[in-house]
């Protein structure tokens, strides 16, 4: 914990409150020669003193918690052991392989646990995963060497019980759960978007990155409505949205069995024609039409027309959805829908429609791609690889 910022200088206070002052100097002198960019300039102001030699030795120091860094992160440490034993250097090779093993353990728990239990179960199982780790590691390097050699919380712990008024190694115990934790959270949550990135990625492929954040919005409004009972939760839903590519106005429908009673009476003939059979009155005076009035896009379009006075169908997208609902189960999900038959004859009065090209394809919960993820995994990596290299500090 001695090279990471803040965490640093709260362990010295700590020290320092319960009397131990030399802990807390020897914490801060780790700090200064340790921490990546504190100690490059640390080691700058020894050779502008002309001290070259303590340059160089803090320069080290610098460089090598770059390096305990990079055994912290999975695979890559894992390269990094495998070059050190194909140099010759065990005692570096082990050291890395250790280091991302127990990561990749914390990891894995976090994975795990968010699977069982959610966001609360990735915490547990990034403290659990990074347990085992540390037994596994004690276990089989202990037998290897012949010798008791304790890893992670077991040498912490030993250390407290070889020394238990050591408030530096008291602290250390109390701050690796919490940076295992938030391992463990990281690795569920890159989890938890991994699926809607690949679902993202397939519908972008298809119908392009705008078209498909409004397919996801409008997901995201069936779930809102079926939330607050605007929409039943038992039954399937159809659900349009219509954007007004010149306001960005969006409007909203519902298939008819879906529509509160108040807004569906029993004869559709009662009901004024839709705008859209009044764009293509061919099709609205068919004596099928009034079938018609009852899909969702009929009433999204309605919201359009009547909103902006010239508004014209190749200025608007229109995308619509489907949830479905388990009958055993009784969970929902939402899935993209093409236009009915009837529909698709009033194509004169719609603008672009690209959920009918994704007809039956899952709509992501959200909408984030995989370089996203990506991005977000490196974040996540932080906490476990910063409790790494504050490890190998001490």
């Amino acid at each position: 914990m001695d090279v990471i910022p803040v965490l640093s200088q709260v362990k010295s206070l700590v020290q320092v409150v319960c009397g131990d002052t030399e802990g807390a100097a020897k914490t801060q002198k780790n700090f200064v020669r340790k921490c990546p960019v504190v100690s490059q300039t640390v080691a700058l102001g020894a050779l502008i003193a002309g001290d070259e030699d303590e340059a160089e030795e803090i320069f080290k120091e610098g460089l090598e918690t770059i390096g305990d860094f990079v055994d912290g992160t999975p695979v890559v440490g894992h390269v990094k052991g495998a070059i050190h034993y194909a140099c010759g250097d065990k005692t570096g090779g082990d050291k890395a392989m250790k280091s991302a093993s127990r990561t990749t353990g914390a990891m894995a728990g976090g994975v795990g646990g968010f699977i069982v239990a959610g966001p609360a179960g990735a915490v547990f199982g990034g403290i659990e995963g990074a347990t085992v780790m540390d037994v596994v590691t004690t276990v089989v390097d202990s037998a290897v060497h012949n010798e008791a050699r304790p890893a992670g919380y077991i040498a912490q712990i030993e250390g407290i019980i070889e020394n238990p008024k050591d408030p530096g190694q008291w602290f250390d115990l109390a701050a690796t759960p919490v940076f295992d934790g938030l391992a463990g959270y990281g690795a569920g949550e890159v989890y938890s978007r991994w699926k809607p990135a690949k679902q993202t990625h397939a519908m972008n492929k298809k119908i392009g990155g705008a078209a498909t954040k409004d397919v996801v919005k409008n997901a995201d409004a069936v779930r809102m409505k079926v939330s607050k009972g605007e929409l039943p939760s038992n039954q399937s839903v159809t659900h349009t949205m219509v954007r007004d590519l010149t306001t960005n106005e969006a409007h909203y429908g519902v298939n008819r069995r879906a529509r509160p009673n108040s807004v569906r009476p029993a004869n559709l003939q009662k009901v004024p024609l839709s705008e859209l059979q009044r764009r293509v009155p061919q099709e609205g005076n068919l004596t099928t039409a009034n079938a018609h009035r009852a899909c969702a896009e009929h009433q999204a379009y309605n919201g359009y027309y009547r909103s902006r006075q010239g508004a014209l169908p190749a200025e608007s997208r229109c995308t619509t959805v489907r949830r479905l609902v388990d009958r055993n189960t009784g969970q929902g999900r939402i899935v993209a829908q093409k236009r009915c038959n009837t529909c698709t004859s009033y194509g004169a009065a719609m603008g672009k429609v690209p959920t009918d090209l994704v007809h039956d394809m899952p709509v992501p919960k959200r909408y984030i791609t995989k370089a996203n993820v990506a991005k977000y995994a490196g974040v996540s990596l932080t906490p476990v690889l910063k409790r790494a290299t504050g490890e190998e500090a001490q």
